[in-house]
């Protein structure tokens, strides 16, 4: 029996930002694909597009929204923005940490192990 080319059926090896496959299309998984890891950047991308095509959604409509749902659209979008604001916090903060790893590893690499001995009385 000869074995079939390519990966076994279910292999996972080649599947970048799986989560968020079907949410962007190839140009954005291209540029999410050199993004590190740990940068929250994908994820405050993907709320700016599904917000970008939750509005475009929205003046497609054939019919004007009634008010309820303009309420709830209002409250999507508010609840987009904090989240976004929120990642973005992170972010920072997580940018912040990492400075200030650095900044200590560079100080303490500039001391002299005998200054950290106490002289004994």
């Amino acid at each position: 029996m000869q074995r079939k080319s390519g990966a076994p059926l279910g292999n996972h090896n080649a599947y970048k930002h799986g989560f968020y496959s079907a949410a962007f299309k190839a140009a954005e998984k291209r540029l999410l694909s050199e993004m590190p890891p740990e940068d929250l950047t994908a994820e405050i991308q993907l709320i700016r597009v599904t917000s970008l095509r939750f509005l475009e959604a929205i003046n497609a409509a054939a019919q004007p929204l009634d008010f309820d749902t303009q309420l709830a659209a209002l409250r999507a979008l508010n609840l987009s923005a904090r989240s976004i604001t929120s990642l973005l916090r992170a972010q920072a903060l997580h940018v912040a940490a990492r400075e200030l790893d650095a900044d200590l590893d560079r100080f303490a690499d500039q001391l002299d192990p005998e200054d950290l001995v106490e002289p004994r009385p």
